[in-house]
């Protein structure tokens, strides 16, 4: 039998793009996508623009 690797409720995310952002999120291994709730997108002149909400997204 393989041994199954134990990892937390909830484990630190890193995005080295966007100056090092650390976030915190949920694991869900039945999942076979992810996400990131996002609570307010703009399309600018520059671009996108994407802000991310803490927290409970229901």
């Amino acid at each position: 039998m393989k041994e199954k690797t134990i990892i937390g409720r909830v484990e630190k995310v890193i995005f080295p793009e966007l100056q090092y952002v650390v976030l915190y999120a949920r694991i869900d291994t039945g999942a076979k996508t992810s996400s990131i709730w996002a609570t307010y997108i703009e399309e600018t002149p520059k671009g996108l623009q994407v802000r991310f909400g803490y927290g409970d997204s229901g």
